[in-house]
């Protein structure tokens, strides 16, 4: 049986762990910043992806967070994956963020065409 003690523990730690993985999410997008995965991106999308992570860090509203969090994951799905600065630990914490989300598949990482 549990209690409301147990329930009310419960779900602060879900939101502990959520947040975490929100905030991994922002790290995520920071670090496809860095290696030029969204060079492909116009000016102001790239000003929206940059406002949506500020955003997401500062929000504790928890509609919020998830519509920011939808649109941050929306962005990342369009990284460029094969750029020249990419490290595997980039592809790797991509992946794992877009697993966290319930977004990933094995075959998202062989996108690329080969020719």
């Amino acid at each position: 049986m549990i209690t409301s003690l147990d329930s009310g523990h419960l779900q602060s730690k879900f939101m502990h762990m959520h947040n975490q993985l929100s905030l991994m999410l922002v790290n995520t997008a920071g670090q496809l910043l860095q290696v030029h995965a969204f060079d492909h991106f116009p000016d102001e999308q790239i000003a929206r992806l940059n406002g949506c992570m500020q955003a997401l860090v500062s929000t504790s509203n928890t509609s919020k967070q998830q519509e920011l969090e939808l649109e941050l994951l929306g962005y990342c799905k369009q990284a460029n994956l094969y750029t020249e600065m990419t490290s595997s630990a980039s592809l790797q914490q991509w992946y794992t963020i877009m697993s966290g989300y319930g977004m990933a598949t094995d075959a998202m990482l062989f996108t690329e065409e080969v020719i």
